[in-house]
């Protein structure tokens, strides 16, 4: 019977005896009869009744899971088993299986367009048939997220869209999640533009000896950059206090920035981590006044430069930073160096080890460098181990690379982060790089005097 997992009342369980004795017992109606069979009814559906799997929701939003939860205690109805069953109809109706047996593979091709629809799943028909049902009541949205994240991972294995259909259920307000995810804050550097939607705020000024010349206005990150390779401030204490001492003068002046960052330092024989972090501490209590001032360092995203090894470079230095500036309770966060040309970033040479590591220590990234990169392998290449199945649709949908679902999973929280689009070359890059962005899944936020 339609819409039968949902059933909990016993007026449901009235109706599935009626429909026994009519369409199978083929009997005039008994109201004993009836009666028996409600009971029956309703005593079945209490002992088949399991509870719905938390791992299976692992990419939900806590707040559609708590929804799950809470109908399933309260009302012994598994709504993730009724989003599973409706997803599997349109599978059996729309998705046409295949078998290769050369290959020795099963081709699933799709023939159902659900991308970017008002009405996936005709999600409109089966709200309005269960509306009265006090859990489905105002929870449209989250019904329809439900069924669609079956869909996706179950059936056609479309790991692509999930975050861009979530983005947009919640631009659109078809759900109240509890709060936005993957947001960035735009960091303009030099004259490329945004597109027009992005109000940017914040400017990315870039200093050698602490020195401010221009005013920077209310919102700006520091990068302190070395000249010709010249990392000495973290290796020679004068240098380090006159670094300081000019920094503190410009934040005077022009009020502090919102974030400091400075390259990792480089590997010498007689330059040890140890020495960084005894240096490192000398420039946070310098600048300790400026309570609201974020310091980040950048990983070393090369092999090397000019023959030089960056002190913080590959995955294992990123943890090790982590843990150390959690054991020594410093102030100093990390800023992702992704920007890259001719695949030359070692942070993804293991890729799948460099996500599943960033992700672990997400509260310790604050920013995000990044150009035009989207040429790495689909992302269900390394996440669905299954060569016999290949899944297909008859639309020619975009694709998200390995590389762009990665970082949607590294930042997948609430937090705010800067978003450096360094190496950039032009608008039209940054703008396609936008464009990646919003199908991955990303929001930004909105800067000083932007429409709200």
């Amino acid at each position: 019977m339609k819409d039968s997992e949902l059933f909990y009342k016993e007026e449901d369980f009235k109706k599935v005896a009626e429909y026994v004795i009519e369409k199978k017992l083929y009997v005039p109606m008994n109201e004993t009869l009836s009666n028996k069979l409600t009971i029956m009814a309703q005593e079945y559906k209490q002992n088949e009744s399991e509870a719905p799997s938390i791992s299976e929701m692992k990419e939900l939003d806590n707040s559609v899971v708590d929804w799950v939860k809470s109908v399933f205690r309260k009302y012994n109805v598994n709504l993730l088993n009724y989003a599973s069953a409706v997803a599997y109809h349109y599978y059996e109706t729309y998705v046409v299986t295949e078998y290769n047996r050369d290959t020795n593979t099963f081709y699933h091709i799709n023939k159902y367009d659900y991308r970017y629809q008002e009405n996936p799943f005709d999600i409109n028909d089966i709200y309005a048939r269960n509306e009265h049902r006090e859990f489905i009541k105002e929870h449209r949205g989250e019904l329809e997220m439900l069924i669609m994240y079956c869909w996706l991972n179950d059936e056609i294995k479309d790991l692509d869209y999930w975050p861009e259909y979530v983005q947009l259920c919640i631009d659109s307000n078809r759900v109240k999640l509890s709060k936005r995810k993957r947001v960035f804050k735009p960091v303009q550097i030099s004259n490329i533009n945004y597109p027009n939607e992005i109000v940017t705020g914040c400017k990315y000024i870039e200093t050698a000896n602490g020195l401010i010349e221009k005013d920077p206005g209310k919102d700006y990150i520091l990068r302190i950059v070395y000249r010709k390779n010249n990392d000495e401030i973290w290796k020679d204490k004068m240098l380090l206090e006159s670094i300081i001492k000019n920094i503190k003068s410009s934040f005077n002046r022009y009020g502090a920035a919102s974030l400091i960052e400075f390259q990792s330092p480089y590997k010498s024989v007689e330059y040890s981590k140890e020495k960084f972090f005894d240096y490192y501490k000398i420039f946070e209590k310098g600048l300790c006044r400026f309570k609201n001032t974020k310091i980040a360092i950048i990983n070393g995203y090369i092999k090397g430069s000019k023959g030089k090894e960056f002190l913080f470079s590959n995955i294992d230095d990123i943890v090790n930073l982590h843990n150390i500036c959690k054991e020594l309770n410093l102030k100093l966060k990390l800023s992702v160096d992704f920007t890259d040309s001719n695949r030359k970033n070692i942070l993804k040479e293991k890729l799948e080890d460099t996500i599943n590591a960033l992700a672990s220590i997400r509260s310790f990234i604050v920013g995000i460098h990044l150009n035009s990169i989207d040429d790495w392998s689909n992302y269900r290449d390394i996440y669905v181990e299954d060569s016999r199945h290949e899944y297909m649709s008859i639309y020619e949908y975009p694709t998200v690379s390995t590389f762009m679902k990665g970082l949607a999973t590294i930042v997948q929280d609430g937090k705010i982060r800067y978003l450096i689009p360094e190496k950039v070359k032009n608008e039209e890059v940054l703008e396609a790089l936008i464009d990646l962005l919003y199908r991955a899944g990303f929001s930004f936020e909105k800067g000083v005097g932007a429409d709200e």
